[in-house]
């Protein structure tokens, strides 16, 4: 990691609209304390003013590439026991285009509702996994094994009353496994920044994952029916590097370089998340 820069809000909605001028791209979110919109605009104008003639060529750049990556990864993270502390909660953008990497991580604000800024960090275009890995909290694989969850609507149940107990031991993990207070848990998607053929073009990949107190973290990924995997640091940075991999590949064998989708698809339009 190289330089890490600071902005409040209203500097990075300011240098937002400057650069970029779009949505901005999940899971970030901007929500002004400035009821009036004349007052908004005016506060916009000042804060351009004294920021103008000293933002640097990296932010400009971090900016541009937000709005239209190669790659981009976004994360979004929680504490299901309370929902409503903005300190367990996670946002962070992670994107690439050509040899430019940045880590954009959205502040705590004094309710979920608010940013208390954003950090945008240089990286290694290479190394983007291993930056978004570093930005989680720390933790240990899971030691329970690999374990099934079965979903409220899987039709696993009623085979289960059958004949098979198997799977009525996977449920009976499975249960005991989601029902275990985390202390934090989240998605990582995976998602190609852009298509020639538009957001119909693009794929995404998307890992949860779940820390739990005295055990780890486990990773659910695209499995079917899904595992929950313990997974360490150097695990999981493999299963979002190997989706990088993947997305970049596409990019460039398709010469797709059409359509930026600004870090979002359809599916992630008006997302409150």
């Amino acid at each position: 990691m190289n330089v890490t820069r600071t902005f409040t809000d209203l500097e990075f909605a300011t240098l937002w609209r400057r650069y970029a001028d779009a949505p901005l791209p999940y899971p970030l979110i901007y929500v002004s304390r400035i009821a009036v919109l004349s007052d908004y605009e005016a506060a916009l104008a000042q804060t351009w003013e004294r920021l103008c003639g000293t933002v640097e060529g990296e932010t400009v750049g971090a900016i541009e590439t937000l709005g239209n990556p190669d790659v981009f990864v976004s994360v979004r993270g929680w504490c299901d026991h309370d929902m409503d502390n903005p300190a367990k909660r996670i946002r962070i953008c992670a994107v690439r285009s050509g040899v430019r990497g940045y880590l954009i991580t959205q502040l705590p604000g004094e309710s979920i509702w608010y940013s208390g800024g954003y950090t945008i960090a240089e990286c290694d275009p290479n190394g983007l996994a291993a930056a978004v890995v570093a930005a989680l909290p720390a933790a240990e694989a899971g030691r329970r094994g690999n374990i099934p969850v079965y979903t409220a609507t899987s039709g696993d149940e009623y085979r289960a009353l059958i004949y098979d107990n198997e799977i009525v031991e996977g449920m009976r993990q499975s249960r005991e496994f989601l029902g275990a207070p985390a202390t934090m848990m989240g998605e990582i998607i995976i998602r190609q920044g852009r298509s020639m053929y538009g957001p119909r073009g693009i794929i995404e990949r998307m890992l949860r994952w779940r820390d739990l107190p005295g055990d780890g973290r486990y990773v659910i990924g695209a499995d079917d029916p899904p595992v929950a995997i313990g997974t360490g640091a150097r695990r999981l940075t493999g299963l979002i590097g190997d989706a990088v991999d993947m997305m970049m590949c596409r990019v460039e064998s398709h010469w797709e370089s059409e359509e930026p989708s600004g870090g979002w698809t359809n599916r992630m339009r008006g997302s409150t998340w």
